[in-house]
């Protein structure tokens, strides 16, 4: 399990359609089909993150070029990422220091996966956003879910939403709030249903989402 959380965090290979040319936008309207939606501008921006497709707008083929254009260079800087086991990688930050600030870890100068952890921010995958309980999160996917015990490097990451109603390639990892020692069933290398008992006597809540630009095999 710890090799496949590398393989998602540290060498995802990424899985591209190659993109067609599509007619203009006088001639889909003029054979029935509908306008290109328009992007999403900095001043309005979309917040929605959708596994294997994009996030707001951020999309497999963005480029760090491309990225300063659409949000402005103010809103877009170089920094590493952290994927686990003191591993980083290259990566960008959009909307660095805001509430709204994304992780983008690249793969060859393009986006590999996204990631929120601002419990202030608007960021969204599947309804799920960082700050959420887990009973909420429970709800959302239809069920429980199985996840790693807490305090080593994966720990509280979710490891299989148990075919529940949150699509694959969206990850959560979940931090607890208590102050002491946990007990030796929520802790360390092991996996935990969700709706463990011992879980509800240290309130876990999503420290982050990441999603992945590629299919993942997270079901």
């Amino acid at each position: 399990m710890i090799k496949m959380l590398s393989v998602l965090f540290g060498t995802l290979m990424m899985t591209l359609l190659a993109f067609s040319c599509s007619p203009s936008s006088s001639q889909a309207q003029q054979q029935g089909a509908p306008p290109a939606a328009a992007k999403p501008s900095p001043a309005d921006p979309d917040f929605q993150m959708v596994a294997g497709e994009r996030a707001g707008a951020v999309f497999p083929r963005s480029t760090l070029a491309s990225l300063r254009e659409t949000y402005g260079a103010e809103n877009v800087i170089e920094q590493t990422v952290y994927v686990g086991e003191g591993e980083e990688r290259e990566g960008l930050a959009l909307f660095p220091g805001t509430p709204n600030e994304l992780e983008i870890g690249l793969l060859n100068g393009h986006p590999e996966f996204v990631r929120a952890s601002k419990t202030e921010g608007q960021w969204s995958a599947a309804g799920i956003k960082p700050g959420m309980p887990l009973a909420a999160l429970e709800a959302l996917n239809g069920g429980p879910f199985m996840l790693f015990g807490f305090e080593w490097d994966y720990g509280g990451t979710v490891i299989s939403w148990e075919g529940g109603n949150i699509p694959a390639g969206v990850m959560a990892r979940l931090e607890h709030s208590s102050t002491g020692a946990l007990p030796s069933e929520l802790s360390g290398n092991k996996e935990i249903l969700s709706h463990h008992p011992m879980l509800k006597e240290i309130a876990p809540t999503v420290q982050s989402v990441t999603v992945l630009f590629n299919l993942s095999p997270l079901q």
